[in-house]
């Protein structure tokens, strides 16, 4: 029997939706332990695996679900990351127009990659694997991997950097008042 389209479709939509909950209470669990940035870098590496796995997977039934399981989990974990990190980012004052700017870029990133797997692939032929168009689509899942990790370790360097001038300022034997913190 040949799998069907709609029933990657439901796949992709029940692992989406179910990590979506279970992204929003971990990440309400653990904020205090585990950066949310950490989560939304765990979702873009895993879609980069799961692009990866796309370049293997067709034509295979089995691993194709496996596949579309994959790619609806990290997309959940995803879309459950970003408007809580606009927030804390960027402030409630000016969440309305970042988080709209965030899902633009989505679509253009879209549409240029979209242009970029189809001149990979040109000339593709029924018959012939589409898979360097997937690679290309993971390549560019890693690079945006390799960014947010960036993106986290940069906040944590500031986040330290905060912690000692607070630190310092309790210290001060100058100052009366050592309850009152600074950020800098």
């Amino acid at each position: 029997i040949s799998l069907v389209p709609e029933t990657l479709i439901t796949v992709f939509a029940v692992c989406n939706c179910s990590l979506r909950i279970v992204t929003g209470i971990l990440t309400d669990r653990f904020a205090q332990h585990v950066s949310r940035q950490l989560f939304y870098t765990c979702s873009v590496a895993a879609m980069g695996v799961s692009m990866a796995m796309f370049a293997v997977a067709v034509g295979n039934d089995d691993l194709m679900i496996i596949v579309a399981a994959c790619i609806g989990m990290s997309e959940g974990m995803l879309f459950a990351t970003w408007p809580v990190l606009v927030r804390e980012d960027f402030g409630m004052q000016s969440f309305g127009r970042n988080f709209s700017l965030l899902n633009c870029a989505i679509g253009v990133g879209s549409l240029l990659c979209n242009l970029l797997a189809t001149s990979v692939t040109k000339g593709w032929t029924p018959g012939v694997s589409p898979a360097p168009a997937y690679a290309a689509n993971a390549v560019f899942c890693f690079v945006g991997t390799g960014l947010a990790a960036v993106s986290v370790l940069a906040r944590q360097r500031r986040q330290l950097q905060v912690d000692d001038c607070q630190l310092q300022f309790h210290a001060s034997p100058a100052h009366n008042n050592p309850g009152i913190l600074i950020n800098p």
